[in-house]
């Protein structure tokens, strides 16, 4: 007390009130939840990038093989496509998951227990029947592949996948075996589409092609062009656009 005056110090203390703090927190779930799809569009269109960057490099990888196989593209049984190629991709992908982590064979959106990513044009361009075309030796030419069709796309659903996706003619797919009035795009085995082709870049699989362009496609344009195909079959001119020729005498 000075001069009879007493002097008291404020009673508020400095801090936010627990009003101010929900508010606060409010806001900022508010902002996470607006940002979070664009960072997930974000981080998948990466993923896409480096997927279609893994097929270039295993595009690349066929082309030198072919060059040295006087243009022959690399088979399937009993050589191994992926297998053959692993020289000229500094890779060594084979059969298990063990080194897989930066291997040019996997796809950044696929899932762990997939064991191959990606697979190939089959039996349209990469081939195998026994005892007639077998390896190397009766694969496609890849001068005479046109730049329309693929040779390596997304593939892979689960950990049984195989190294091939099948051209429409390889595979069952002119029946409708759920009875719903739609000709159906999968075996009764659970392979998946086309043997396993996987759309996993916001429904769409990335596609290397003979030019070594990349390019994503979706599974609707895949069966427009099959049915077209049909069609344009039945009436003598046989035509399939990205999935090429079905005939072992095509690209020779």
């Amino acid at each position: 007390m000075k001069n009879g005056i007493i002097f008291q110090r404020g009673s508020k203390q400095g801090g936010f009130t627990l009003v101010e703090l929900l508010v606060v927190i409010s806001i900022i779930a508010l902002l996470v939840s607006i940002l979070m799809p664009s960072l997930s569009k974000a981080k998948e269109a990466a993923k896409t990038v480096m997927c279609a960057a893994n097929l270039s490099q295993g595009m690349i990888g066929i082309r030198m093989y072919s060059f040295e196989y006087n243009g022959r593209l690399p088979g399937m049984f009993p050589d191994k496509w992926y297998e053959l190629i692993n020289t000229y991709t500094g890779s060594n992908v084979g059969d298990d998951l063990q080194g897989y982590g930066d291997d040019w064979m996997r796809c950044p959106s696929a899932k762990k227990e997939v064991l191959r990513t990606y697979g190939a044009n089959y039996p349209t361009i990469l081939r195998y029947e026994p005892g007639w075309y077998v390896g190397v030796n009766k694969s496609a030419n890849l001068d005479k592949v046109p730049s329309t069709v693929f040779v390596l796309g997304d593939h892979g659903i689960s950990s049984q996948s195989a190294a091939v996706i099948y051209h429409p003619e390889g595979w069952l797919f002119n029946e409708d075996r759920n009875d719903n009035l739609a000709l159906d795009t999968a075996s009764n085995t659970g392979a998946g589409n086309y043997n396993g082709w996987s759309p996993r870049h916001s429904n769409k699989g990335n596609m290397v092609y003979a030019d070594n362009s990349v390019r994503p496609l979706s599974l609707m344009k895949w069966e427009d062009v099959w049915i077209d195909a049909e069609m344009t079959i039945a009436s003598g001119n046989a035509y399939w656009d990205f999935w090429g020729f079905y005939g072992f005498d095509s690209y020779d």
